[in-house]
């Protein structure tokens, strides 16, 4: 089994970032399935933005807006996980 995982930044509120990850695992779940996956052997979940890779801080702390704006894309993304 496989959860594909979403995932958002921290900007905008937190109910409406869990909802956006949501949608994103589910967009991936479907794509996956229209592909040809079995759909039980697929599972989605959102994480909202409760585990960013590059921390609030750390995003601070970076020299220019560019960089920051490119910490704040990676954090928004979809990942997947492999299930026992």
């Amino acid at each position: 089994r496989i959860e594909i995982g979403g995932h958002t930044d921290t900007r905008g509120d937190a109910k409406s970032n869990l909802t956006l990850s949501e949608n994103r695992a589910k967009a991936v779940y479907q794509f996956l399935i229209d592909k040809g996956v079995t759909a039980n052997r697929l599972s989605y979940k959102g994480y909202g933005q409760t585990q960013p890779i590059i921390s609030d801080e750390k995003i601070a702390a970076m020299a220019t807006e560019q960089e920051r704006e490119n910490a704040h894309q990676e954090n928004r993304r979809t990942e997947y996980k492999i299930l026992p």
